[in-house]
């Protein structure tokens, strides 16, 4: 796997929370987010390329690409939000790729103004699949009511991140703090 797809994610990720610091109302819905770091994500030269499966040519970036369920009890949820192929595994053919078993460098979950238990289920699910690089990204809105707990859960996380391989960013307007992917720790926004 190669770094420069991983930096571009995260540079990519990042700027995307710099325009949810700067503009929380430029995104109505989460899907619409998705949709913006889908074109971050391909600008990056890293990530704009394409790959060959057996018979067949797609891209890296993919939109619900279906969850691998490599351990766990917990029902299959469905898609990830958004998904970075494996770009030098090509001994996979089209029925692999048309039902999500194409090797994944990285997933992603993106929740706006999602609970606690949403946030959980994102979590669980990104742990659960075997996935080796994992980003979740949770974002509120100014005078969002969703997010009791989110804050203490998100901490919590933090601390048990690396040896679990999760990435995590984190904007709440409602509560004044943020996190970028590289930080530490929760820190305030700051409005210039």
């Amino acid at each position: 796997m190669s770094q420069a797809i991983i930096d571009a994610m995260d540079i990519a990720i990042n700027r995307l929370v710099d325009g949810f610091i700067a503009n929380p109302w430029l995104h109505r819905v989460e899907h619409s987010l998705h949709c913006e770091l889908f074109m971050l994500l391909k600008e990056s030269h890293a990530l704009s390329g394409v790959m060959e499966g057996k018979g067949f040519t797609t891209q890296l970036v993919h939109k619900e690409w279906p969850e691998p369920q490599k351990s766990g009890t917990r029902p299959r949820r469905g898609n990830f939000d958004l998904a970075v192929l494996k770009p030098t595994a090509q001994n996979w053919g089209l029925d692999d790729f048309r039902y999500g078993r194409a090797p994944l460098v990285a997933a992603i979950e993106i929740g706006l103004n999602y609970s606690l238990r949403h946030l959980q289920g994102d979590l669980r699910k990104l742990q659960e699949s075997g996935v080796p690089n994992r980003y979740l990204i949770h974002f509120a809105t100014p005078r969002c009511r969703s997010q009791k707990g989110v804050i203490e859960a998100v901490l919590d996380l933090i601390e048990k991140e690396q040896p679990n391989r999760l990435k995590i960013a984190y904007v709440d307007h409602s509560q004044n703090v943020l996190r970028k992917l590289g930080d530490t720790e929760i820190s305030s926004i700051t409005t210039e």
